[in-house]
């Protein structure tokens, strides 16, 4: 996947360019790069964010939050999880209660 996002950077497609750089953080991920894979899915998120795809935004906030978590920085986790609750456009019932929590005692 190394060098797919400047294609689509020069083609001008922001959306796949988003979705390469999260392809390419999911492979550093797997091979334990975690640092590298976080910028590259906060890119992502940045992205996502600016043309409006919340669900692959939210994906790309929940990957950094799985990744924080893994390794024990449980503060960040937190941080990343909510950012992932809030942005997400589509959210289960379970997310739906825990949105209705933060918003009403966290005043979110």
């Amino acid at each position: 996947v190394d060098g797919t996002e400047k294609i689509f950077e020069e083609a001008g497609d922001i959306k796949r360019r988003a979705m390469a750089l999260g392809n390419k953080a999911a492979a550093l991920e797997k091979l334990g790069n975690t640092k590298e894979a976080i910028a590259l899915y906060e890119e992502a998120v940045k992205l996502f964010h600016e043309i409006g795809e919340e669900d692959m935004k939210t994906a790309a906030l929940q990957a950094i939050s799985d990744i924080k978590l893994l390794k024990g920085n449980f503060s960040g986790t937190a941080l990343d999880a909510v950012d992932a609750l809030i942005s997400n456009p589509n959210p289960n019932f379970m997310q739906k209660i825990l949105k209705f929590i933060l918003r009403r005692f966290a005043k979110l």
